[in-house]
């Protein structure tokens, strides 16, 4: 893999330009989920929380965290769904994760 990208699976992910491939088909993103998608990989191995999902894609400076966060997930969602295996999965009263199959571990407190 070359410097400045990220592959996991099929999804593969050009750091520079900011683009983003499934297979051969481009996934056109936003800024936001386009962040949003570098953190949860970067992240993969756990759930991750609204509050660092904020700070990761907005710097921290939502007046609405929750609400932002959820309609960005919902967004990245429909534009992944059926082209990778990975998901962002919920973690109830938690945050979410990134995954195949199985949920994402929990942090402790």
């Amino acid at each position: 893999m070359e410097e400045g990208q990220l592959s996991v699976g099929n999804l593969h992910i050009d750091l520079q330009t900011r683009q983003v491939w499934v297979e051969q088909s481009e996934v056109i993103l936003t800024r936001e989920e386009f962040d949003l998608l570098v953190y949860l990989i970067g992240h993969r191995a756990r759930a991750v929380t609204v509050q660092e999902i904020e700070w990761a894609v907005w710097n921290g400076t939502l007046a609405t965290p929750h609400a932002s966060v959820r309609i960005l997930v919902y967004r990245l969602r429909r534009k992944l769904r059926g082209l990778s295996p990975y998901e962002i999965r919920t973690v109830g009263g938690f945050g979410y994760g990134l995954m195949t199959g199985q949920a994402p571990a929990q942090e402790a407190s």
